[in-house]
Formats: structure tokens, sequence, C-alpha cells
């Protein structure tokens, strides 16, 4: 019966499915890449992890209409979203035009 199930929703809710799978065997780095490559072969895409996007936990990423895998993510995370990535370089730069108002 479980074997039924696993295919029905492979089947019918792949990208959900691959989402699961890869969440669940997260540290297995071998079975994650065997995950990919599957994925990929149906016609999934996998997207990499990104630094504003992603957190813990792989989710399906809806971009134009499509639904690729983005991988770690962190819908219904308990960590906090934070902003953006900006450099260092482009917050000094921020900061040296702050203080030229002010002055």
């Amino acid at each position: 019966m479980l074997a039924y199930q696993t295919a029905y929703l492979k089947a019918n809710y792949p990208v959900e499915f691959f989402c699961a799978m890869m969440t669940n065997d997260m540290a297995d780095t071998e079975k994650l890449s065997e995950y990919i490559a599957e994925a990929r072969a149906m016609g999934i895409e996998v997207l990499p992890p990104d630094v504003n996007e992603s957190g813990v936990h792989f989710a399906p990423a809806v971009q134009g209409g499509t639904k690729p895998l983005s991988g770690p993510n962190a819908e219904g995370s308990p960590v906090p979203r934070v902003p953006p990535f900006v450099s260092a370089w482009r917050r000094l730069k921020g900061w040296e035009r702050l203080r030229s108002r002010r002055s």
C-alpha cells in the first residue's frame, strides 16, 4: 500500500514529492544527487541555493508560472526572514552618503 501511495505522489505531484524526499534525506549527499538527477530527467528544474531566497527546507518555487524546485527554502520555518544580501562595500557607500548629507 505504501509503495502505491508513493508512486501516486511521484506521478501526480512530482515537484512536491521531490521536495519532501530531498528535505528528508538532506544529510545524504549521494541520495540528494540521485533525486536531483531523477527530477531533471522528469523535466523538473532544480534551482541552486540562493542567498536571498534560501532557508532551511527544499520547497517549490514559483517563477513566471512554472514550479521549479528551490532548495533549501524557509517557507513555514521559524527562522526569521532577512533582507536581501547587500555587500559590505555597498553598505559603506550608503553610510558615507548619509554622513556627507548631515555635515
